[in-house]
Protein backbone atom coordinates (compact mmCIF):
# COMPACT_ATOMS: atom_id res chain seq x y z
CA UNK A 1 0.00 0.00 0.00
CA UNK A 2 2.55 2.73 0.98
CA UNK A 3 4.77 1.51 -2.16
CA UNK A 4 1.37 2.51 -4.71
CA UNK A 5 0.73 5.94 -2.32
CA UNK A 6 4.73 6.66 -2.62
CA UNK A 7 5.09 6.66 -6.55
CA UNK A 8 2.19 8.86 -6.73
CA UNK A 9 3.43 11.29 -4.19
CA UNK A 10 7.04 11.59 -5.35
CA UNK A 11 5.61 11.53 -8.88
CA UNK A 12 3.66 14.72 -7.85
CA UNK A 13 5.92 16.18 -5.71
CA UNK A 14 8.80 15.94 -7.95
CA UNK A 15 6.60 17.95 -11.09
CA UNK A 16 4.86 20.73 -8.57
CA UNK A 17 7.72 21.29 -5.78
CA UNK A 18 10.74 20.65 -7.56
CA UNK A 19 9.97 21.89 -11.09
CA UNK A 20 10.57 17.99 -12.66
CA UNK A 21 13.53 17.59 -11.54
CA UNK A 22 13.79 14.17 -10.49
CA UNK A 23 16.57 14.54 -7.69
CA UNK A 24 15.31 16.24 -5.26
CA UNK A 25 12.94 14.07 -4.11
CA UNK A 26 14.87 10.85 -4.83
CA UNK A 27 18.03 11.86 -2.01
CA UNK A 28 14.97 13.28 0.22
CA UNK A 29 13.40 9.79 0.18
CA UNK A 30 16.75 7.88 0.56
CA UNK A 31 17.57 10.45 3.37
CA UNK A 32 14.17 9.00 5.33
CA UNK A 33 14.82 5.27 4.21
CA UNK A 34 18.47 5.75 5.57
CA UNK A 35 17.24 7.08 8.98
CA UNK A 36 14.04 4.03 8.90
CA UNK A 37 16.66 1.57 8.00
CA UNK A 38 18.74 2.30 10.86
CA UNK A 39 16.05 2.69 13.31
CA UNK A 40 14.59 -0.36 12.23
CA UNK A 41 16.17 -2.61 14.98
CA UNK A 42 15.24 -0.17 17.94
CA UNK A 43 12.67 0.83 17.60
CA UNK A 44 10.98 -2.86 16.82
CA UNK A 45 12.60 -4.25 19.72
CA UNK A 46 10.05 -2.41 22.09
CA UNK A 47 7.81 -5.51 20.59
CA UNK A 48 4.73 -2.81 19.18
CA UNK A 49 2.99 -4.40 16.63
CA UNK A 50 1.94 -1.12 15.34
CA UNK A 51 5.19 0.43 15.81
CA UNK A 52 6.20 -2.21 13.18
CA UNK A 53 3.47 -1.84 10.84
CA UNK A 54 4.36 1.74 10.94
CA UNK A 55 8.07 1.20 10.75
CA UNK A 56 7.62 -1.14 7.38
CA UNK A 57 5.33 1.39 6.36
CA UNK A 58 7.88 4.13 6.26
CA UNK A 59 10.70 1.86 5.11
CA UNK A 60 8.40 0.88 1.79
CA UNK A 61 7.31 4.97 1.37
CA UNK A 62 11.24 5.62 1.21
CA UNK A 63 12.34 2.82 -1.23
CA UNK A 64 9.42 3.19 -3.46
CA UNK A 65 9.50 5.93 -4.00
CA UNK A 66 13.11 7.11 -4.66
CA UNK A 67 12.45 3.48 -6.93
CA UNK A 68 9.39 5.45 -8.78
CA UNK A 69 11.47 8.19 -9.91
CA UNK A 70 15.04 6.41 -10.34
CA UNK A 71 13.98 3.46 -12.42
CA UNK A 72 11.56 4.76 -14.45
CA UNK A 73 11.03 8.56 -14.76
CA UNK A 74 14.27 9.40 -14.29
CA UNK A 75 16.27 7.05 -16.17
CA UNK A 76 14.22 8.30 -19.31
CA UNK A 77 14.85 11.70 -18.81
CA UNK A 78 19.02 10.99 -18.23
CA UNK A 79 18.95 8.70 -21.48
CA UNK A 80 17.10 11.54 -23.08
CA UNK A 81 14.76 10.16 -26.91
CA UNK A 82 18.03 7.96 -28.29
CA UNK A 83 19.46 6.47 -25.16
CA UNK A 84 15.83 5.98 -22.68
CA UNK A 85 15.60 2.13 -23.06
CA UNK A 86 19.33 1.72 -22.34
CA UNK A 87 19.28 3.92 -19.41
CA UNK A 88 16.25 1.84 -18.42
CA UNK A 89 18.21 -1.40 -19.33
CA UNK A 90 21.17 -0.59 -17.45
CA UNK A 91 18.94 0.40 -14.35
CA UNK A 92 17.08 -2.36 -14.39
CA UNK A 93 20.15 -4.47 -14.74
CA UNK A 94 21.20 -3.01 -11.15
CA UNK A 95 17.93 -3.46 -9.78
CA UNK A 96 18.41 -7.70 -10.33
CA UNK A 97 21.44 -7.52 -8.86
CA UNK A 98 20.02 -6.45 -5.57
CA UNK A 99 17.40 -8.27 -6.11
CA UNK A 100 19.60 -11.43 -5.74
CA UNK A 101 21.70 -9.59 -3.08
CA UNK A 102 18.82 -9.24 -1.04
CA UNK A 103 17.18 -12.57 -1.12
CA UNK A 104 20.55 -14.42 -0.40
CA UNK A 105 21.65 -11.87 2.65
CA UNK A 106 19.55 -12.02 4.88
CA UNK A 107 20.28 -16.09 5.45
CA UNK A 108 23.94 -14.50 6.16
CA UNK A 109 23.90 -11.73 8.24
CA UNK A 110 22.01 -10.83 11.59
CA UNK A 111 19.01 -8.71 11.05
CA UNK A 112 21.35 -5.41 12.70
CA UNK A 113 23.97 -5.83 10.52
CA UNK A 114 21.29 -6.26 7.49
CA UNK A 115 19.85 -3.28 8.12
CA UNK A 116 22.78 -1.23 8.95
CA UNK A 117 23.52 -2.25 5.96
CA UNK A 118 21.33 -1.27 3.80
CA UNK A 119 21.23 1.94 5.56
CA UNK A 120 24.68 2.46 4.46
CA UNK A 121 23.84 1.28 0.92
CA UNK A 122 20.99 4.05 0.76
CA UNK A 123 22.64 6.59 2.51
CA UNK A 124 25.47 6.51 0.11
CA UNK A 125 23.32 6.11 -2.69
CA UNK A 126 21.59 9.54 -1.79
CA UNK A 127 25.43 10.72 -1.72
CA UNK A 128 26.01 10.00 -4.40
CA UNK A 129 23.05 11.96 -6.28
CA UNK A 130 23.66 15.13 -4.19
CA UNK A 131 25.75 16.40 -6.84
CA UNK A 132 22.79 16.29 -9.57
CA UNK A 133 20.56 17.92 -7.15
CA UNK A 134 19.73 21.05 -9.74
CA UNK A 135 19.57 18.45 -12.75
CA UNK A 136 17.27 18.92 -14.97
CA UNK A 137 15.90 16.35 -18.25
CA UNK A 138 18.12 16.01 -21.21
CA UNK A 139 14.68 16.67 -22.83
CA UNK A 140 13.40 19.87 -20.60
Amino acid sequence: MSGSASAMTVGWISDRLFSSRRVPPCVLSLGLLTVMLAAFVPLTATGSTWTMVGVLAVIGFGLYAADALIAGVAAVDSGGTAGAGTAIGFVNGCGSVGAILGGLLPGFLSTTALFYGFAAAAALAGVVMLPHWNRTAVTA
